[in-house]
């Protein structure tokens, strides 16, 4: 089927977690023309936000110069329309919407194109009832009405964006087994598949030598981790050191920054990721409970298991499948003893396990049954 899609993301390209990218330069691959639209959100964007990206874009024409992939080959183009703000007064909301159509024309013809959405962004609803798209794909990564700032009001717009969304979409993609349950009272075709994936001959489960005590996390220090819980943690193996790796946010810095055994190592580039869990005697999953934790699936849960690495987690519902595979505990006191049974408990055995279960969401079989589902929707809605 392959075609072109314009994929309205909903992060921003070079984001910390680069799954988005990663996900289009695989269709790419299998012969796909994608033009990677960056999240277009939900609030007004700032003066200084409006400001930043015009200055670089001052053209007449879109620029069609692909982007370059984490590994530096060209992959897809890319499209950073700017809204006029405030969006949702009456004329610029019109306004926004002529500007949105006008740029998405110039990069593809929609009778040819699957538009691929990724939030529900407000000015996003009428182009799907307004142009005559190939296939209208809405798929829900996170909830993100659970998300950090999202008043009553926002949370209403968003709903109400997704619904009208979803009565023009040919298909609908989860996350995660709760994000399905809950679209597929609303949608009639809708696939589970969760966005983490992975490239999983880059990791190398058997020829691991890891360092003693050295447990490692892996991704962006944000409103999901349990600060609280880690430093507890950390104060109660005060032998083992503790490697997070990614972003942290001010709380982060403030609880975590000025413990002995806990090094903040700021962000890492996604080619050093095989490297840094290899040498994890652990890897950890410290998330708070809450309504989008609960209902999320975290891409570092799938590349712990490539690593083969053994992993502590909070009971988020995300890991109740995953049986002996990794450990779980709620409390800082049980979270050490298990990190510590973890690594004790280790072996190649538990390693082949991991890794077989990480190749089930390798990326290969991740966008077979994305292209199946997209071939799939498009019968259907021809029919």
């Amino acid at each position: 089927m392959a075609g072109q899609i314009l994929f309205c993301s909903d992060f921003s390209l070079a984001y910390h977690n680069p799954e988005a990218e990663i996900r289009m330069s695989h269709f790419v691959a299998r012969g796909w023309r994608v033009v990677y639209v960056e999240k277009l959100g939900v609030r007004n964007p700032s003066p200084r936000a409006v400001l930043s990206r015009l200055r670089p874009q001052r053209r007449t024409a879109p620029d069609r110069s692909p982007s370059r992939s984490r590994r530096g080959a060209p992959v897809f183009e890319t499209a950073s329309p700017t809204l006029v703000f405030p969006r949702r007064v009456p004329g610029v909301g019109v306004l926004n919407r002529r500007w949105l159509r006008r740029q998405f024309a110039a990069y593809v013809d929609p009778a040819a194109t699957v538009l691929w959405i990724r939030f529900p962004t407000p000015e996003l609803s009428e182009l799907v009832e307004e142009m005559p798209w190939r296939l209208v794909v809405y798929e829900l990564a996170d909830e993100h009405e659970h998300g950090p700032g999202i008043t009553p009001r926002l949370r209403h717009l968003l709903r109400a964006t997704e619904d009208r969304i979803l009565a023009r979409a040919q298909l609908a993609i989860a996350s995660s087994r709760p994000v399905a349950d809950r679209l597929s009272q609303r949608h009639s075709n809708v696939v589970l598949a969760p966005a983490a994936a992975v490239d999983v001959e880059r990791f190398d489960p058997s020829g691991n030598v890891p360092e003693r005590r050295l447990a490692v996390y892996a991704g962006a220090l944000d409103f999901r981790f349990d600060y609280e819980l880690m430093a507890g943690v950390a104060r109660h193996l005060p032998e083992w050191r503790f490697l997070l790796a990614g972003p942290a946010d001010p709380e982060g810095e403030e609880t975590l920054g000025h413990l002995d055994n806990v090094e903040l190592a700021g962000p890492y580039r996604p080619e050093e990721l095989p490297a840094l869990l290899a040498k994890a005697a652990v890897c950890l999953l410290p998330y708070r409970r809450s309504p989008l934790t609960d209902t999320i699936f975290p891409v570092k849960l799938v590349e712990y298991l490539a690593a083969g690495r053994p992993a502590v987690s909070t009971p988020i519902p995300a890991v109740e499948d995953l049986g002996q595979l990794l450990r779980l505990a709620s409390d800082a006191r049980t979270f050490a003893d298990e990190i510590e049974r973890a690594a004790r408990a280790d072996g190649s055995e538990h390693r082949a396990a991991r890794a077989g279960e990480a190749a089930r969401h390798s990326w290969e079989v991740r966008i077979d049954q994305l292209e199946r589902a997209l071939v799939e929707a498009s019968q259907l809605s021809r029919r």
